[in-house]
């Protein structure tokens, strides 16, 4: 399992610009970044790709589900493999202090 998540997760670099357009085009107004390990450089075979969306405003439960749900049916319609290793996460604007290194997407 660990070599097929790794050689997955080495394409983060042509793999995530795609799933941050698609938040971008799901979320106009959001602000789009890579933060965790692939951010710092130090990921491994059973790390995920972190992906903070900063909203001007705390989305609630049911918005964050939707959200998740219609990326991953836009991914599968663009041919790109769902079951990449990402994670979301969501803050309101003012907190993305939180995630101090980040990597600005959109």
């Amino acid at each position: 399992m660990a070599p097929e998540r790794l050689k997955l997760l080495l394409r983060w670099r042509e793999i995530v610009p795609k799933i941050a357009e698609i938040l971008k085009e799901i979320i106009p107004d959001a602000e789009i970044y890579l933060v965790g390990s692939v951010a710092r450089g130090d990921y491994d075979a059973w790390s995920d790709v972190d992906i903070l969306i900063v909203t001007p405003r705390e989305l609630t439960r049911k918005e964050r589900i939707e959200i998740r749900a219609k990326l991953w049916e836009e991914m599968e319609r663009r041919g790109l493999p769902w079951y990449f290793p990402w994670e979301l996460h969501f803050v309101k604007k003012g907190e993305e202090g939180r995630y101090p290194e980040r990597k600005r997407l959109y």
